[in-house]
């Protein structure tokens, strides 16, 4: 463990980098723990775990993206399909990889941002789930973990991330898998490739041939639900995308989902059904009626952090009302 101490207007900072190193293993595992001895809170964000400059520039080095399957040149920053990414520099056959144990969407793995700079951490202010966190007085907070590994004397990463990453996953980072009497299950979900065109005909069949095939568990994903709203009259239509009323289509299920349900467990797999939690249509009933459960950005406007091609949705704030209207929901459909 490395400690710093800041200095000036930092002074009250305490900075502790924890380095782990494993043997038989050219990496080192890495986290940063700040600590806050002043008496003032503390505002933590857009945190790099590692940053390093490479001695190659960016035409040179390969970047191995989105679960390494995508090789892409020149600046990139990684999302949450990003916890791991390789940089190879092709000419010396020799390398980086990269792994990011920030969670979900918080996770951020970038490179030449600034030069021939490579970098791991949270994400940072400008993106779309910026992290931010609060450190009142005496407080502290360690992030999560970042791996590096190093390889050469390979024309590509791929060794390096078939053999050693596995073997560094399943030797140290301890994963409940191998000693649980529970293995993972085969599951159908609807979406691929039929995304919202489902109805009650085509889910039989699905759930037939999916029973044939021996899956474990069959989630009905989008689609399910009723896409229009009609209280204002049928030559004024009221059009919503479904999301926050969640009124099962009887177009589609003329019986209800029981039935499927039932046919599912039936044939022995666990059943399943999409909700988004924290979101909904700009025209659904629950948002008209109680706009006040929704965040608000700082100019004021009612925002949607879900997703910023969909502009159709606002995201709903979990301290208000809303939980317990999605609750009621889900322990309906239940």
């Amino acid at each position: 463990i490395v400690k710093l101490k800041g200095t000036g207007i930092m002074s009250n900072l305490e900075l502790n980098i924890t380095y782990i190193l494993y043997p038989g293993i050219a990496g080192i595992r890495k986290n940063l723990t700040f600590i806050n001895h002043g008496d003032d809170d503390m505002q933590l964000e857009s945190i790099d775990v590692e940053h390093l400059n490479l001695n190659s520039g960016t035409t040179e080095t390969e970047a191995y993206n989105h679960y390494c399957r995508n090789k892409h040149i020149g600046p990139y920053i990684g999302d949450w399909d990003d916890p791991v990414m390789a940089f190879h520099i092709a000419k010396e056959e020799k390398g980086i990889v990269l792994i990011n144990e920030a969670p979900g969407v918080l996770k951020r793995i970038a490179c030449f941002q600034e030069q021939n700079d490579i970098s791991a951490g949270l994400t940072h202010a400008d993106q779309v789930f910026p992290f931010r966190k609060w450190l009142k007085s005496g407080e502290s907070f360690t992030t999560p973990d970042v791996f590096l590994m190093l390889y050469e004397q390979e024309r590509s990463p791929y060794a390096a991330l078939n053999f050693t990453l596995p073997a560094y996953v399943k030797d140290f980072m301890g994963l409940e898998i191998f000693g649980s009497e529970d293995k993972p299950v085969f599951i159908y979900n609807t979406w691929n490739p039929f995304r919202t065109n489902i109805d009650e005909t085509l889910i039989d069949d699905l759930v037939k041939a999916a029973d044939e095939c021996g899956i474990q568990e069959f989630i009905i994903d989008d689609g399910w639900m009723v896409n229009t709203y009609t209280d204002r009259g049928a030559n004024d239509p009221w059009w919503y995308p479904e999301v926050g009323d969640y009124i099962i289509d009887k177009t589609k299920f003329p019986n209800g989902l029981k039935p499927i349900f039932k046919d599912i467990k039936k044939r022995g797999m666990k059943p399943g059904l999409w909700l988004s939690i924290g979101s909904a249509s700009t025209s659904s009933k629950v948002y008209r009626e109680h706009s006040e459960w929704f965040v608000r950005g700082a100019n004021g406007e009612l925002a949607n952090l879900h997703s910023s091609g969909n502009t159709g949705l606002r995201t709903a704030c979990m301290s208000t009302e809303w939980t317990k209207h999605i609750s009621d929901i889900i322990l309906d459909l239940v």
